[in-house]
């Protein structure tokens, strides 16, 4: 029961409207709250159903952050997760009111309580995927070409703090995405190494290691980099060997990424391309690669797209990475399926599954947007349903 303002409704109060609502005293409890409707507006709050497993993570001390702008649909982020908000409406306003207590003893007694807020929308958190649309371009506004070329402004740089303002994502998936791009915090700012830049520096360091006989897989660091600090600073040539070699158990010892190094040289060779005969592509890039290092196509599953031309069955590759797409679903199958008319689900995953949410899966995007048939092997392929 409600009152307006200052409430004066005595138990005898309850017990007479108890009685005209017919409702039989063994079938509630003896204590009745009186809710006030407060003369000043209620409180201004929003309600989130959320997780067990988000509650804990609260109750532990932990926040949530609610980032969105002008164009942008609000999202909310853990410090690894990312969630959109879905409003729900529910059939009756929920009331939140203060001192609600709910005392099981026999004795009759009369509580006031004051309604705080009232709603009939609350909001649900699903997991969504980050939205990283804007941050390459922004790494891109200022591009790290070499300290010769560095210059005081501050101009299109970012700090953490910016992205945080206008990149949609967790601190971990942000670095996570930041790992995949070459990209390096330098006096507090993070900046993306030009290709030019970063092809310039990787290949001294390949010179190096060709120059001194080392094994692929026993390179000494220091050693390595010691001469070129002449030509480079030394965070440059750090985080650069780091991009292209990985520590093995002997202590400053390292060996050749086999992934990141046979796709460094794909994307020298195949830049001043439009397109490749397959077989010529593989032929100079296994002989540019170190010794001891095995070529593998698969390296290149999300960065290079493999076309046969159906008259002559002669197969051509091509430059594609997957970054450099858009991330709205259907700009991004339309852009696939004009490079290549069709395509097997070992193909066209890797260039999809990062628009997969957490709950969702490939199979289920991909037929969103493709239909799919089977030649007269029985290979399955997609092409475009749009």
């Amino acid at each position: 029961m409600t009152c307006n303002g200052s409430c004066s409704r005595t138990l005898e109060d309850t017990k007479l409207l108890a009685r005209s609502a017919k409702l039989n005293p063994s079938e509630y409890n003896a204590t009745r709250h009186t809710i006030m409707i407060p003369e000043t507006p209620p409180e201004d709050f929003k309600i989130f159903q959320i997780s067990e497993d988000m509650l804990k993570y609260l109750e532990d001390g932990s926040q949530l952050h609610i980032r969105g702008g002008e164009n942008t649909h609000a999202m909310v982020f853990t410090a690894k997760e990312s969630f959109e908000l879905k409003s729900c409406e529910t059939s009756n306003s929920l009331l939140f009111v203060t001192n609600l207590e709910i005392d099981e003893g026999q004795e009759e007694t009369l509580k006031i309580s004051q309604i705080v807020h009232t709603d009939h929308i609350y909001f649900e958190l699903r997991p969504a995927i980050p939205k990283f649309a804007n941050l390459k371009s922004m790494l891109l506004e200022c591009p790290y070409t070499g300290a010769i070329h560095e210059k005081d402004s501050n101009s299109g740089k970012y700090m953490l703090d910016d992205f945080h303002s206008l990149v949609q994502a967790s601190d971990e998936q942000l670095f996570e995405f930041l790992d995949t791009l070459n990209v390096i915090q330098h006096e507090g700012y993070f900046r993306m190494l030009s290709d030019k830049y970063y092809t310039h520096v990787v290949m001294l360091i390949m010179r190096r290691i060709e120059e001194e006989s080392y094994k692929s897989d026993a390179i000494p660091k220091d050693e390595c980099l010691g001469c070129l600090k002449e030509l480079e600073p030394d965070f440059i040539l750090d985080f650069v060997f780091g991009k292209i070699a990985e520590p093995t158990e002997s202590e400053g010892i390292f060996k050749i990424r086999e992934r990141e190094i046979c796709r460094f040289y794909s994307h020298y060779i195949l830049s001043d391309f439009d397109k490749m005969r397959l077989s010529e592509f593989e032929e100079v890039v296994i002989a540019s690669l170190p010794e001891g290092v095995n070529w593998d196509i698969t390296h290149l599953d999300d960065v290079t797209v493999i076309i046969t031309h159906e008259s002559s069955n002669e197969k051509f590759i091509t430059y594609f990475p997957e970054k450099d797409l858009s991330e709205q679903p259907m700009a991004r199958f339309t852009s696939l399926f004009r490079v290549k008319p069709k395509w097997t689900l070992e193909e066209i995953t890797p260039f999809v599954r990062n628009l997969v949410g957490p709950k969702d899966n490939v199979n289920s995007l991909i037929l969103k947007f493709a239909r799919s048939s089977a030649d007269k092997s029985g290979v399955k392929y997609y092409t475009a349903k749009f």
